[in-house]
């Protein structure tokens, strides 16, 4: 019997990339296994979740189940039951790209399982029936940060007529929302009193400059598939609770395409979570070599929040040293992590003057607001604030500053941390408003 042939085929130097890659990668996961912090919601290895079958909780007085509809959700509730653990598992596993090991025998207050392993999340779901109003699925999470436990829920509301179809995909969408939310409570609690990166990062496509260079196409295909691996390892050696996740070998050759972009990467690999996501451009820089520009995307950040990591001299072209490279760029990337983060005292002062409304017999030193002078009248400092984020929103962010400062015009101490801060950091941070 005579095969098809297939409808493409890939070039020797593809495949010979592609099998060094997978090389790598197995190397690769041996070393970030015995790397990562036992417990640790990022990393490699697998993730210990305590997990219990969800509670029913008694009818709530006055629930109406009578009729078909009270009949319905009773189905419902008994089959969300049954599969929700599963989903969960499932949804954390594809989020946190690692397998997850769920174990209903453990300690809440020592986070470990009753055999002695340490917990990586607790999730604690109940199911309230209310009869023919629907039902209420609630998941509540708690992670373990430094010796704190720091909690958070989801909810999910279904019609007594939910049918399997629907359950399929709102049960996905708690399940994913309950495995973001973990994941941001792991990473943004740590990242406030360690002010360095933590969490997951998604690296996408280096994408060459010129198509037309085949070398310099190839190169940027080695990047891709190679860097990830080298940038957990880095990252490792600095002492950062932090996983680079690349893609696999099957999207580098579908996504990485120049046509696409980074959007439509991130519209084919949905689900899966990402604290930060990286991409890259290679570009020719004879005779001296080609030059690696990688750029971070923050999602804690509002839109347009693109920036430069750091630019890379690569000279050897044909065999890059991925270590040296993954080194600069998690080095350059901390650098400009510190100088963006805001500190906790900052924060603090900014969101008081956002909240605290003053009519103009307490404000303080009203002289000093001339610039939107009906404020002393219409809030005060809140006026301000708000004006404030506007002003950063539209991208003003001397003029914000500004304002923010004379809301602390009580306050030097509260002065001199912002003005430390930086007007780009504290910028960023009204535009979050």
């Amino acid at each position: 019997m005579e095969c098809n042939r297939p409808r493409f085929a890939l070039s020797p130097s593809t495949r010979r990339i592609i099998l060094r890659a997978i090389a790598f990668a197995i190397a690769a996961s041996f070393i970030c296994g015995a790397a990562a912090q036992q417990g640790a919601v990022f990393g490699s290895g697998s993730l210990v979740v305590g997990m219990t079958s969800p509670a029913i909780l008694p009818d709530r007085l006055g629930a109406d189940a009578s009729g078909p509809d009270g009949s319905s959700s009773a189905v419902v509730a008994q089959t969300v039951q049954e599969l929700l653990p599963d989903y969960l598992r499932r949804t954390l596993e594809r989020g946190l790209d690692r397998q997850v090991v769920v174990t209903g025998s453990y300690n809440s207050e020592q986070f470990t399982s009753t055999d002695g392993r340490p917990l990586g999340a607790i999730i604690e779901s109940t199911i309230a029936n209310d009869g023919v109003r629907g039902i209420r699925v609630t998941t509540k999470i708690s992670a373990r940060v430094g010796t704190s436990t720091v909690e958070g829920s989801e909810v999910l509301l279904l019609s007594p007529r939910t049918d399997y179809g629907q359950l399929d995909e709102k049960m996905t969408d708690l399940g994913m929302r309950t495995a973001r939310r973990l994941a941001q409570m792991s990473s943004n609690d740590a990242q406030a009193v360690t002010k360095l990166p933590r969490g997951v990062v998604r690296f996408y496509c280096v994408r060459p400059t010129d198509t037309g260079d085949r070398n310099l196409a190839m190169l940027a295909r080695r990047l891709t598939i190679e860097l990830p691996a080298a940038l957990t390892e880095a990252s490792n050696k600095q002492g950062l609770d932090m996983v680079v996740r690349g893609l696999e070998i099957r999207e580098v050759i579908t996504l990485c395409d120049p046509s696409m972009t980074l959007q439509g990467a991130g519209d084919m690999t949905q689900g899966r979570i990402e604290s930060f996501s990286w991409d890259g451009t290679v570009s020719s820089q004879r005779p001296s070599g080609s030059q690696l520009s990688v750029r971070i995307s923050d999602p804690n950040l509002p839109g347009g929040n693109y920036r430069r990591i750091t630019q890379i001299l690569i000279k050897d072209t044909a065999s890059p040293a991925m270590s040296e490279i993954a080194e600069k760029i998690v080095a350059e990337f901390i650098k400009q992590y510190q100088k963006t983060t805001l500190a906790s005292d900052v924060k603090s002062h900014i969101d008081w003057s956002i909240r605290d409304s003053t009519n103009q017999n307490k404000l303080d030193c009203p002289e000093k607001y001339t610039e939107v002078p009906q404020c002393v009248f219409q809030g005060g400092r809140a006026c301000y604030s708000r004006e404030a984020i506007v002003r950063a929103k539209k991208g003003d962010c001397a003029g914000a500053m500004r304002l923010m400062l004379v809301t602390q015009c009580h306050n030097p101490t509260a002065q001199q941390s912002i003005k430390a801060a930086g007007e780009p950091t504290v910028c960023d941070y009204l535009k979050s408003k």
